[in-house]
């Protein structure tokens, strides 16, 4: 099992590499919100690690057969295409075939990424703990051994 203890000052925020069909990563500065059903990516990102759909409102227009979504945020509701992020890396804690959803979050709020329950509920526990300060992620069981089958595999 691996656990993961990230410090905080007055939010959850913590560093977040996501790797993409095409193998390419990026390293973003994330925030953790359980109340978010989606993991919520940057559409610029989205495209360079590989996921054409990020875009697709753009070149072609948004249309039923593309699979769009309507997603509801604080800001009112948005039409976004969900796409399924390869992995997702928290220090040494890795999670595989997460739903996410590109979409820009605004500048002021200082993160580029999402943790919704897309990515939260693939994990045994989350801890937020505002007294430490702290943010404590844990794998299943079942992500660890996923993780080792697939490095047994390799070798």
């Amino acid at each position: 099992m691996t656990r993961v203890v990230i410090p905080f000052k007055d939010a959850p925020t913590l560093f977040v590499q996501v790797v993409g069909k095409n193998g390419k990563r990026r390293e973003l500065r994330g925030i953790v919100d359980p109340a978010a059903q989606y993991v919520i990516i940057p559409k610029v990102d989205a495209l360079h690690l590989g996921y054409e759909p990020a875009y697709r409102e753009m070149m072609i227009g948004l249309t039923e057969e593309s699979g769009v979504l309507l997603a509801y945020t604080i800001a009112g509701p948005i039409e976004a295409v969900e796409i399924t992020i390869d992995e997702i890396r928290v220090g040494d804690l890795v999670v595989k075939n997460v739903a996410a959803l590109p979409h820009d979050l605004p500048m002021e709020t200082g993160v580029d990424v999402i943790l919704g329950h897309s990515f939260l509920s693939k994990l045994k526990a989350v801890v937020i703990d505002y007294e430490k300060k702290q943010l404590v992620l844990e794998d299943s069981s079942q992500q660890q051994t996923e993780a080792k089958e697939k490095k047994e595999g390799a070798a």
